[in-house]
């Protein structure tokens, strides 16, 4: 494990214990819905014309405005499908960098969480605040090996934080190996005294 001289003087040194980033399975529900809402765009560019056919028959509000726009529509709603079809596509890509845009790292004194697609910006949890550790895998996950690990953390003199590090492989593991270092330096930090 690579270490890492702390500003303590030199009295102690910071080792990573973890390092870890959402795997992109967390991705396989959001796909999944984002498929269905291209299929069933692609079946209404598609079938536009006894689309418009069966409404007008169907409902009767609609029959006359139909007929007289009819042409239009014909060429209109295919447009609108395949933009909805890329704003899908896109919002997918972009939910996607911000997931692989993220990575943890877990020390003997801290947590560090990083996340930014374009620009990046760092979230350091000091290990002596953690409050509580938990994680959590819904029926899926638990078939595709991944979770979510949450981590509360706070002092007297700041209110509580709350983290959520999603699409974690062995969620239990890595909460357990957060819970024990967080320990670990909470008794290590009693003792030393800074100079």
């Amino acid at each position: 494990m690579p270490v890492v001289p702390t500003a303590r003087g030199g009295d102690t040194s910071e080792s990573v214990l973890w390092r870890g980033s959402p795997s992109a399975l967390l991705l396989i529900p959001s796909c999944a819905r984002r498929l269905l809402v291209l299929v069933l765009l692609g079946l209404i560019a598609y079938r536009v014309g006894p689309l418009l056919s069966f409404l007008a028959e169907h409902v009767s509000g609609l029959r006359q405005p139909i007929a007289k726009h009819r042409e239009g529509l014909e060429t209109m709603v295919p447009w609108i499908c395949l933009l909805l079809a890329l704003w899908a596509v896109y919002g997918l890509v972009v939910r996607y960098l911000r997931v692989k845009s993220q990575s943890y790292v877990l020390t003997n004194q801290r947590l560090q969480i990083e996340f930014g697609i374009l620009s990046k910006a760092a979230d350091d949890i000091d290990l002596r605040a953690v409050k509580e550790t938990a994680f959590h895998q819904g029926a899926f996950q638990r078939l595709i090996g991944i979770g979510t690990v949450h981590v509360m953390s706070g002092d007297q003199l700041e209110a509580l934080a709350y983290f959520r590090m999603p699409g974690i492989h062995d969620p239990r593991s890595v909460r357990e190996l957060i819970r024990s270092a967080a320990y670990a330096w909470s008794q290590h930090a009693m003792y030393v005294r800074e100079a």
